[in-house]
């Protein structure tokens, strides 16, 4: 069974480094607008904000349900029986899906890197040019939405709304507080977001454990998420569906 939490979902596009192997270094974030990447960006205030942030439109009257386009950082994992035990593998750190939060200088000028803090350590980024000096940033580190679900008319804050996926897979989805009929929220997959250890990069294989101590295996993607991060699709139901 699987959940959802949250509000509505908006839309955001900026660039950011792609796929670069963690050889040494703090990777760079590079947040310039570009069409066809999409990541979300929490303020304080809860809500996206930038001269390119829009509402995602409602779904047609023909579904409720709206599958969306892979987030090519999300791969699947597989299931260990007790430690790993090839030496080929890298160890990685992993963690359920949360944010990194940097503080701009008060001096700070357009261009200027800035150093993030995250759950793993430090991990510097280029903040869009739209951002103020002194401003704190906030930077959701999780997968983008994998559908969206417009709230049908019957439904209340509460209530449980299921759905079946092309898998087959039951979707349990709980009507999140303040979200009215009619209104569209983002489901993400259940995921644990791995990050790359120094000298390992795309197609190497990294062993990692869930907060059960179990241990877990999944190949590193081309696509990485900040440069660093990659998120690891945990078979249900050991993790649960998440707002977008």
């Amino acid at each position: 069974m699987s959940l959802l939490c949250g509000g509505n979902i908006l839309k955001h596009s900026c660039t950011e480094i792609l796929g670069a192997p963690i050889r040494d270094g703090l990777p760079r974030f590079d947040g310039k607008m570009e069409d066809g990447e999409t990541w979300l960006v929490l303020h304080d205030s809860d809500r996206l904000s930038g001269a390119h942030a829009e509402a995602v439109p409602l779904m047609s009257s023909a579904s409720l349900v709206r599958s969306l386009p892979p987030d090519p950082i999300v791969v699947p994992c597989t299931k260990l029986n007790g430690r790993p035990r090839s030496s080929s593998d890298f160890e990685a750190l992993a963690l359920p899906p949360s944010e990194l939060v940097a503080e701009l200088p008060t001096d700070w000028k357009v261009g200027e890197a800035v150093t993030a803090h995250g759950p793993h350590g430090p991990l510097e980024i280029l903040p869009h040019p739209e951002e103020k000096a002194g401003n704190r940033l906030r930077y959701a580190l999780k997968p983008s939405p994998e559908y969206e679900i417009e709230i049908p008319a019957s439904s209340k804050p509460g209530q449980q709304l299921r759905f079946k996926t092309e898998d087959d897979e039951v979707v349990s989805v709980v009507v999140p507080s303040g979200v009215k009929p009619g209104g569209v929220v983002g489901v993400a997959p259940p995921v644990l977001i791995v990050r790359v250890p120094v000298g390992a990069g795309p197609g190497d294989y990294v062993n990692f454990r869930s907060a059960e101590h179990e241990w877990w295996r999944a190949v590193i993607p081309e696509t990485l998420r900040f440069g660093r991060y990659f998120a690891a699709r945990m078979p249900q139901p050991d993790l649960l569906y998440m707002h977008g």
